[in-house]
């Protein structure tokens, strides 16, 4: 079709729908935010018949404030990686206090480190309650926040503690929000989420497909976009992540033989060894040291057959006495000493995993 009939019919179009409607052939509702059939309106009624005056001004609104906001994360069992708390559109912001609640049987939280600009820090991991509260308090001039990056407020270190695909919400409580003159500052808060993710799952989709492989290969190569992985890159296990990681990772996903991941973990063997040797560790969902010391062996997967749930086998730890957590007996006594790899293997004699 030739431009000039193709202007021509745009133009007969446009004449036509003003003529409908104008005659009142074409009068479609008017859009109330109140109005219980808005949604069932607004997929019906072209944009041009809407009034500006009846739109929801609360999302313009919710831009003057500011809005804090943890970041997603995602890591595999038993590995370790960050999240963020980051303030945006906030000025002289002096004082906070807020707290992140999530679930201990996916995540723990292992370290917390608030942003040195506010000087002074508090923070508190709850012992039997899923949460951390972080206060700082900055004396000297208010923090602004940057137009793209915001103002960040807390680094938390997490260990993935679940088994892959396990999710777990990280609600943010804010109890304290002000500026240098103790005036509270408006905001809007945005929860995030923690998933377990497969090992080798590089691109945290919380699956393992061949993205994944090039996903891998363009953060080697450090394009943009892919500067964060939520696997260990080195997955062929040569101490160092570079394009044959991205390769072999390929190859395993294919599956071809040869390419099992992370080959140099043989945390399996060490744990059975224990077993063997009557070790045994007593613990509960809720306590945050026994989280750390399942990821310490890589989750609940690979620590089940020496770990005992007690809030499931309740009997089974009131036949043995447990009265705190964690407990752990080796031949059936308790043991004091250190808890670590390596203080384990020197006590039971199971060669440590490298």
């Amino acid at each position: 079709m030739r431009r000039k009939e193709k202007s021509k019919l745009f133009r007969f179009t446009v004449y036509l729908a003003i003529l409908l409607a104008f005659f009142g052939f074409f009068n479609p509702p008017v859009l109330s935010v109140n109005d219980e059939k808005q949604d069932q309106y607004s997929s019906q009624i072209p944009c041009f018949f809407v009034k500006a005056s009846e739109v929801n001004n609360s999302d313009t609104e919710n831009q003057n404030l500011t809005k804090i906001k943890i970041s997603d994360g995602a890591a595999p069992q038993g590995e370790n990686t960050t999240i963020k708390i980051i303030a945006y559109n906030a000025y002289d912001l002096s004082y906070f206090d807020i707290e992140v609640a999530y679930d201990p049987s996916v995540l723990t939280v292992i370290n917390a480190e608030n942003n040195q600009k506010f000087g002074n820090k508090i923070i508190n991991v709850g012992t039997r309650k899923a949460w951390i509260r972080l206060a700082s308090f900055n004396l000297e001039e208010g923090l602004d926040s940057n137009s793209q990056n915001g103002l960040l407020l807390s680094t938390l270190t997490v260990r993935a503690t679940g088994k892959a695909g396990d999710i777990s919400n990280l609600g943010l409580t804010v109890n304290t929000f002000t500026n240098s003159t103790e005036a509270n500052i408006p905001h809007i808060t945005q929860d995030g989420r923690f998933r377990v993710s497969e090992p080798g799952d590089m691109d945290c989709d919380g699956m393992l497909t061949m993205k994944d492989a090039i996903h891998l290969a363009k953060y080697v190569v450090g394009l943009p976009n892919h500067d964060e992985l939520c696997s260990k890159g080195d997955v062929n296990c040569d101490e160092m992540t570079d394009l044959s990681d991205a390769i072999y990772l390929a190859k395993h996903i294919i599956g071809k033989q040869g390419y099992t991941l992370y080959p140099c973990s043989n945390m399996d063997s060490f744990v059975q060894c224990l077993n063997e040797s009557r070790f045994k560790i007593y613990g509960a969902n809720w306590c945050p040291y026994c989280q750390e010391l399942i990821s310490m062996f890589g989750g609940y997967d690979i620590v089940n057959p020496i770990y005992v749930e007690c809030t499931e086998y309740n009997e089974v730890c009131n036949q043995e006495n447990i009265s705190m957590y964690p407990t752990i007996k080796i031949n059936g006594h308790v043991y004091h000493g250190e808890r670590s790899i390596q203080a384990f293997s020197q006590e039971t004699g199971c060669p440590a995993p490298e």
